[in-house]
């Protein structure tokens, strides 16, 4: 049987359809759509950081153990325009998605990106959802945690539904 695994998409099309205006939401767009087709700076990977969820500040964004990383891969953030942040599928369809998925998001991550999450896991049927310690890289910062989960989750899905 198929199955999906989702770290935190950033599917904020739900939140709009549902009606939740949300200003950070609004913010991450300015930034992100800002980005589009451009070259982008080190004061906009660290503004991306922050409204991400990354970081607490922009001016942590420096500071931490990724950044050199992040910096060589900075450029990946000028893909994103806004034709592609608005699908023409709907909140209801989700139900639709009867694969056994598993949801997770970070402890200290961004709030709408957490509400997305639990909004998945809400309306997906076959659905699950973790928490782990950490930000939005929380599959990366918690490994060791996040590969049992999955573990646990993809022998569920081998196992096949109760009977």
């Amino acid at each position: 049987m198929s199955s999906l695994t989702l770290v935190e998409p950033a599917a904020y099309w739900i939140l709009e359809q549902l009606g939740d205006s949300l200003k950070e939401v609004e913010r991450a767009n300015m930034v992100v759509h800002g980005l589009f087709t451009r070259p982008v700076s080190e004061d906009d990977l660290a503004a991306f950081l922050e409204v991400a969820g990354f970081v607490e500040s922009v001016l942590d964004a420096p500071s931490r153990p990724n950044w050199e990383r992040r910096l060589t891969h900075r450029m990946a953030l000028s893909w994103q325009g806004e034709e592609l942040d608005h699908p023409k599928r709907t909140v209801g369809e989700l139900a639709r998605v009867i694969h056994p998925t598993l949801l997770t998001k970070g402890t200290r991550t961004a709030g709408w990106l957490k509400r997305v999450v639990d909004v998945l896991g809400e309306r997906m049927p076959q659905a699950t959802v973790a928490e782990f310690e950490d930000d939005h890289a929380h599959h990366i910062q918690s490994i060791d945690a996040l590969l049992r989960t999955l573990d646990a989750h993809l022998t569920r899905v081998d196992e096949g539904p109760p009977t």
